[in-house]
């Protein structure tokens, strides 16, 4: 049945159980049938009216409870599902599905352990509940068990092989786990099931920024604003690729359109600070650095980006201040040494340059720069 289909169908249960409760407005089962013909319709609030009047009619029915679960999560109520869920599961113990979106509901609460355990009753209940394994896939996923969570999304699609979320969901853990051809392949499958999934599309393009491909990740991202134009990180992540293409515009257009959609986006700011460093305009690239700290303070990069920025505008005494805040925050970047260094070379402190730049080449013993810089302050 067509989407148009079934949003006529369930309009029509609408009006069907609506005669019925003008009858007789004590028949539970109408108020309960009417909810789900609604939340099927994305009538939300109308739903949850229907659910607790059902309720108010009968407190133990578990169908009411079950639907008023899945309600109140669509509604981003996510504690009071869960708590619908318990009662559910009170009148069926051995309902796979209340396990498994009790389990979701925990997900979106950060409550990992409790809901491993629920999607692990799930598939011990039913052990063919594809959606169980996905599910158990995402909170592994959030645990860093990122092999452990790719062998659920395996099975989930052993037993569920049309399911674009899942090709999506492994596309992810292959990609934190560095696997970025294969992420590619899994992104490639989820636009084939699903040809409309902007996040398929810009997840695809990160991975093939990953791999350098630049302009191939260009047109992922291109076709993903053409899906959904206010992702701010479409915009941003297409902005880092034409930085690494030099089409400066274009890609200063895309950080700033990603500021306009998200204007307390840090990484847009910070990377908009890079770019229009890389053009010659210091003093713009500084406001930009400046918002990015006063957003985030504790961002190693933003201090290393800044203190850049200062070199080029012969503070070296300042970015020498930003550069001793970067590597409070990340002592082991090999690039902050080397550009402290060449900022107390400027000042005449060449000891302390010396030192900087051979600690720089003591954590990446083949930086060059680092190594021509060592050897012009040693002559």
């Amino acid at each position: 049945m067509s989407q148009a289909a079934n949003a006529q169908s369930s309009q029509e249960k609408i009006q069907l159980y609506t005669q019925i409760i003008a009858l007789d407005s004590t028949y539970v089962n109408a108020y309960i049938k009417r909810g789900i013909a609604q939340k099927h319709l994305g009538k939300h609030k109308a739903a949850l009216l229907d659910f607790d009047q059902a309720l108010a009619l009968n407190d133990e029915s578990d169908a009411a409870y079950y639907n008023r679960a899945i309600t109140k999560y669509a509604l981003k109520q996510y504690a009071a599902a869960i708590e619908d869920y318990n009662r559910s599961l009170l009148f069926d113990p051995e309902y796979a599905p209340g396990y498994a979106n009790r389990g979701l509901a925990k997900y979106k609460l950060a409550e990992y352990k409790g809901g491993l355990w629920d999607c692990s009753r799930a598939i011990e209940l039913d052990p063919r509940f594809a959606r169980a394994y996905e599910i158990r896939g995402m909170i592994k996923d959030e645990l860093g068990e990122y092999t452990r969570a790719i062998a659920d999304y395996d099975t989930a699609l052993t037993l569920a092989p049309a399911s674009a979320t899942v090709y999506y969901n492994r596309g992810l853990a292959r990609y934190a786990l560095k696997q970025y051809d294969a992420s590619i392949d899994d992104y490639t499958e989820a636009i084939r099931l699903k040809p409309d999934y902007a996040d398929a599309y810009t997840n695809r393009g990160v991975s093939q920024h990953k791999l350098e491909a630049y302009e191939a990740a260009i047109r992922a991202y291109t076709h993903a604003l053409s899906l959904d134009s206010t992702d701010a990180t479409t915009y941003y992540n297409r902005g880092l690729s034409l930085h690494c293409l030099d089409q400066y515009p274009q890609a200063l257009a895309d950080y700033t359109q990603a500021i306009a959609l998200q204007p307390t986006y840090m990484k847009a700011y910070l990377e908009r600070c890079n770019l229009k460093d890389d053009l010659n305009k210091p003093k713009e690239a500084l406001l930009d650095c400046n918002f990015a700290i006063y957003l985030d303070s504790t961002h190693a990069r933003s201090y290393a980006i800044r203190g850049y920025v200062k070199d080029n505008l012969g503070d070296y005494t300042g970015a020498i201040s930003d550069y001793d805040r970067a590597l409070e925050l990340n002592p082991t970047d090999s690039f902050v040494y080397n550009n402290r260094g060449y900022a107390k070379e400027q000042l005449g402190l060449l000891p302390a340059a010396r030192r900087d730049y051979e600690r720089a080449l003591e954590l990446q013993p083949d930086y060059e720069a680092a190594r021509r810089n060592l050897a012009r302050v040693r002559e």
